[in-house]
């Protein structure tokens, strides 16, 4: 228990605003929570499933021009990493980059639901601890996805896109949240067909491409496990059993449906979490991989749950909801083979003690 005790203690100071606060608007203590989150997850010492794999890569850039990174594809990631390694701050510089990329989307994203620190505390166990401790390239993309989802009804199709350029120059698989874009915009539906085909032909070469291949393969035990991840219909269900409780609430209760922000984008992303659900028995790590962009309907439709009672039992509900997102870290610190990476914290601040 004391490995994972930092861990139980980061949610439980978010969980008690969680609960009380009912302001729809944060203030000074949100800040607070975002830079103890900064320092928690971006000095991580040791933690975290993708820790050797980069620091094997530091090694790699410590003999390497910049002109070179362009061998290593998602140039994005790969220059902050490159200056972090040529500043002398090592894995750690990069860490506490891609950290504030992802918390910045996150909060932005969080900010705008109806209740903002039960929103926050719901992406706690699994969108933070587990993706964002564990996948930095992809959860600095998955923070510039939430940016695009909390600024959606106030950016055009262009400005949408461009971020999506950015969110994949730190991982490709980004620009699958191109698709939502795309069926949201005012083009008609052949328009929008030859745009998301050309968006699967554009993933396909990606795919198809032997130094990708060969990539992944450097970041894995055996070639299986490219297309194999262990968990991943658990992970999917975290975004599917919310996907589905957000179709048939938004179908029933206009009042649930008016309170999400842009509730027609979370519906086109709680069917894509349903449909992965079979996908994931054939290509489980694909499948994995698309479901951290659709974590935006968990967040949304727990934030959004309590609103749907009366409000004598809206303080119940929040608690109900705060005990499943410790049930949830407690299930995956216990259970998961990959969770062992997490085990004990250890921080960059702690090492001279």
């Amino acid at each position: 228990m004391f490995e994972t005790a930092a861990y139980y203690i980061v949610l439980l100071m978010a969980a008690i605003p969680a609960v009380t606060d009912h302001i729809k608007k944060p203030a000074l203590g949100w800040w607070l929570y975002a830079f103890l989150l900064l320092i928690f997850i971006g000095l991580r010492h040791e933690v975290g499933g993708d820790w050797l794999g980069y620091n094997l890569i530091v090694d790699n850039l410590t003999e390497q021009n910049f002109d070179e990174l362009l061998e290593y594809g998602e140039l994005g990631f790969y220059s902050i990493l490159w200056s972090s390694v040529y500043l002398g701050l090592e894995v750690y510089g990069a860490n506490v980059v891609t950290t504030a990329i992802f918390l910045y989307g996150l909060f932005k994203y969080c900010k705008i639901q109806v209740n903002p620190w039960l929103a926050l505390f719901t992406a706690l166990p699994s969108l933070v601890i587990v993706i964002g401790m564990g996948a930095n390239r992809q959860a600095a993309a998955v923070g510039v996805t939430l940016l695009v989802l909390a600024g959606w009804n106030e950016s055009g199709a262009i400005k949408k896109m461009a971020l999506l350029v950015l969110a994949a120059l730190f991982h490709t698989s980004a620009v699958v949240f191109g698709l939502f874009v795309i069926f949201d915009s005012h083009l008609s539906r052949v328009k929008k067909a030859l745009l998301a085909t050309g968006l699967f032909v554009v993933v396909a070469k990606f795919l198809a491409d032997s130094r990708t291949v060969n990539r992944y393969q450097n970041f894995y035990v055996d070639a299986d496990s490219i297309i194999e991840a262990p968990g991943a219909i658990q992970q999917i269900l975290l975004v599917a059993i919310p996907a589905i409780i957000f179709l048939i609430l938004s179908a029933r209760n206009r009042t649930f449906r008016m309170q999400i922000p842009h509730w027609e984008v979370l519906r086109a992303m709680s069917l894509l979490a349903i449909a992965l659900l079979p996908m994931a028995l054939v290509y489980s790590l694909a499948a994995s991989r698309i479901a951290f962009y659709l974590f935006p309907v968990s967040i949304a439709v727990l934030a959004t749950l309590p609103e749907t009672f009366p409000v004598s039992y809206r303080a119940a509900v929040k608690i109900l909801v705060v005990l499943y997102g410790f049930l949830t870290l407690g299930l995956w610190l216990n259970f998961a083979n990959t969770s062992f990476a997490w085990m004990p914290y250890n921080n960059f601040l702690f090492l001279s003690w």
